[in-house]
This record gives structure tokens, sequence and C-alpha cells, in this order.
């Protein structure tokens, strides 16, 4: 079974969706918690009102972004994929233009800002022990740019990272799913919704919702197959949601998290069948969707070093860290997509290297 092709609706309602969800990966990194430099840490002012927006935005609905991202990066490979070695060999070829070279790239640039901030006496401070990579020889510096022992030094590649491991499983991954169905994604689920994995990495978030995407493809199953239940969805998603947020809060309680970030994918992929509808508004998304990946590469350390910044110069009052929260990622976010399409009218080359061959 090697499934169909994607349809040009289809494709139109994935590129809908990545902009915005990559707004969401901003809100998750955008979580409220001690600002940390060199020389301590800075405790915020948080409200509970706050509190609550941040554990509903960040910890509740922004969490479907991931799973979102790895489940369209499984149903992208394995659409019309045969599992020859042949077909393999192509799409591993095309993931290193568009994985493997835009992910040296920036963890090298990264490592390097790093490197040289650590070193000037005037930058220094801002640098917590965590972040630092200066005199543990090569090996702390390559364990830094690849992440074998813990998240790259451009944090957010973790993505990219465990998506080159899972390409290159693509193989075996595609023998079972043929010869077993639903077997493996119904193993996975348990073990994801339990937070339970036996391998350093690719995570188990990563495993999860890879592998059902291939399952769908390999089905000739579309993403969107579901969005007529919306009506369905939508109010069981916010009861969930709801009930996921007390549960944590005042028990801290987290069987009900993975659920409605379940539910909560189901939920997204409806949307842009109502998105389409709206033609401004679609074509802003599939406008914005080429700086998708751009954004995503540059939100870190930028995000960390801005909110560094900030609060080195104001006080963290409940205001204050209200305003940051809010305003930090979108701020954030529209700074990166300017600079993205300066880059793509001035370097086209260089951008679309950067970016993976995406949207320039």
């Amino acid at each position: 079974m090697t499934g169909g092709r994607l349809s040009d609706v289809d494709s139109k309602r994935l590129s809908i969706v990545r902009f915005p969800l990559i707004l969401l990966v901003l809100y998750i990194h955008s979580f409220i918690a001690p600002v940390n430099f060199a020389g301590g840490s800075v405790q915020l002012q948080i409200p509970f009102g706050l509190t609550l927006l941040c554990e509903a935005l960040s910890n509740g609905i922004a969490r479907v972004a991931v799973p979102l991202f790895f489940l369209m990066s499984g149903y992208l490979f394995f659409i019309g994929f045969d599992g020859s070695v042949a077909a393999y060999g192509r799409k591993l070829r095309a993931r290193v233009g568009t994985l493997l070279v835009p992910y040296l790239l920036w963890n090298v640039l990264i490592a390097s800002l790093y490197i040289v901030g650590q070193s000037l006496p005037q930058t220094a401070p801002l640098f917590s022990g965590s972040a630092k990579i200066l005199g543990g020889g090569a090996l702390a510096t390559l364990d830094a740019v690849f992440g074998f022992t813990h998240f790259p030094i451009a944090y957010p590649f973790w993505f990219i990272r465990d998506l080159m491991v899972l390409a290159i499983l693509a193989l075996p991954l595609h023998l079972i799913l043929t010869r077993t169905s639903w077997l493996l994604p119904a193993l996975l689920v348990p073990c994801w919704v339990a937070s339970w994995w036996f391998l350093p990495l690719p995570a188990i978030e990563a495993t999860t919702w890879f592998t059902i995407g291939a399952a769908l493809a390999l089905r000739g199953r579309s993403l969107f197959a579901w969005e007529e239940r919306m009506t369905l969805f939508a109010p069981l998603y916010l009861v969930l949601l709801i009930a996921d947020i007390v549960m944590r809060l005042r028990y801290d309680w987290w069987w009900l998290h993975q659920p409605a970030i379940a539910l909560g994918v189901a939920t997204a992929l409806c949307l842009p069948r109502y998105v389409m509808r709206a033609r401004r508004m679609s074509a802003a998304l599939l406008t914005l969707s080429g700086a998708s990946f751009f954004v995503f590469a540059a939100q870190e350390p930028l995000m960390t070093l801005v909110r560094k910044l900030l609060y080195s110069v104001l006080s963290p009052t409940p205001g204050v860290v209200t305003a940051v929260y809010m305003l930090e990622p979108l701020a954030i976010a529209a700074l990166l997509v300017a600079v993205y399409f300066t880059l793509r009218r001035l370097l086209p080359r260089f951008t679309a290297t950067i970016s993976g061959n995406r949207g320039a």
C-alpha cells in the first residue's frame, strides 16, 4: 500500500496552518519562568490571572503545534512512498537540503554567537551556566551543535534532529505499517499518553505522531478527512482543555493533558476549511507560510535574549510580566517575518538555503 498523492486543496490547507502553528511554538517558548543570568535569577511577579492564561495558551492550546508538525511531516514523507530502496534514497536526498543543511547552518551559527557572547565582558553576564559551551573542549561544542545528550544549542531544532532520525528509519517503518496496519500507532499512543519511552531519541511525541501521519498517508487518507466534525470536536476540546487546566493547577495531575492535545490536533485540522472561506485571511496565511521555517529557526536564542534585556532594565511587576508574555512572541514573529522577506528579496539563494528550500 503506497497511498496516493497530496491534493492541491490539502497542500493549500497544510500551508495555511504552518504559520499559526509556528506562532503557537513561540508562545510555548514564552512560558513564564525565572529569567537566568550569570549572576543569578530574576523572579517574576506573576498574578493568578496570568498563570491561568499561560497554562491555557502556552501549556494548553499551543501544545497542539508540535504533534501537528510531526503528523504533517510523517504524512508528507509517506504520501506516495512505495517503500522501495530507490524511493527511500530519493526521499533522504531531498531531506539533506530541507533538514540537514539548515540544521547544521543554524546550530553552527548559534554556537558561534554563544561563544562570542560568552567571551565578551559586556555580554557574558547574560549567559547562565546551562547556556555556556565554553570550557568543555571540542566534544562539548559538537554536543552543543548535534544534541547527542541534550537539546542542540539552537534548541528548537530538536524537532529537526528527531525528524532526521525518523526519516532514516522510514524504510523499516514502512514495512511495519504495511504488514501490521494500525498496530504500531496503537502501541505508541499509550506510551505517549503515559510519557514513557525507552529511547533517548527520537522522542515518543515525535515517533507517535510521525507514525500516525505515515499510516494515514499509506492508506490514502486525507489529514482533513474529519473536518466536517468541527462542531463535535471543538466543544469537546474546550471542555477537556478546561478540565486539564484545572487538574494541573489544583492537583498537579497531568493525565488529561495528552488526551486534550490529541483532541486539539483533531480540532486544529478542521480549521483550514473555515479559513479558506475568508479569502484575505487565507491569502495572508499562504504568504506567511513561506516565512515559517525562518521564524522557527531564528526565534531562539533571540526571544530569550530580548526577555533578558527587558528584565535587566524593567522591574518584573505583574503588568510588565503580562505585557512581555503577550507581546514578545508577536513582536519577534513580526520582526523575523520582515527580516525573512527582506533577505528573500536581496539574497534569494542564501535565504532558500537557510530556510530548507522552503518558500524562497
